[in-house]
Formats: structure tokens, sequence, C-alpha cells
């Protein structure tokens, strides 16, 4: 059996059971700790106000980048549009 030229390189995919699909996150952890990084600083994740009052801690999203709300979320409506990045 011949091996391929072609290179897989690593990425983050986070896998949707409901819809039977896998979306690709980022093409490298680099890039997705790079984009955490970015939306933090634009404000786009806080501590969850609920778990606060519980004397816990948990990081939310807003919804516009939130990966269960993919369907809606401007960010991955590349994937509702049927387009591939």
């Amino acid at each position: 059996m011949e091996r391929s030229a072609r290179r897989i390189e690593p990425g983050t995919v986070w896998r949707e059971d409901c819809f039977g699909i896998g979306i690709l996150v980022a093409t490298s952890v680099e890039r997705m700790l790079s984009s955490f990084a970015e939306d933090l600083d634009a404000g786009k994740y806080f501590l969850q106000p609920e778990a606060l009052e519980d004397g816990e801690q948990f990081l939310n999203c807003k919804p516009d980048i939130d990966l269960l709300n993919w369907p809606l979320s401007p960010r991955w409506a590349h994937l509702r549009d049927g387009e591939r990045r």
C-alpha cells in the first residue's frame, strides 16, 4: 500500500452528535488559544453569575461564538450555509 503524500495537519475538532457532524474549531492548538485570547480580550467570555452565587466559577461565552449554538451563531454560519472553510 502506498503512503499518501498529503500531510494531515493537527487541529481541534468538536463533535456534534445530534447533527452527526464534526466542526473544525481551529487548525492548531496555537490558533485555538490565540482565538480564545482574542475573544476573552473582546469581552466575549464571562463568569456565569449563577455559579458565582453558589461560590463556583464557570466561564461562559456569548451566544454569537458558542459552539452549542452553532446553527444560530454568526461565527459558525458557514456550516449552516453549507460552506467549508
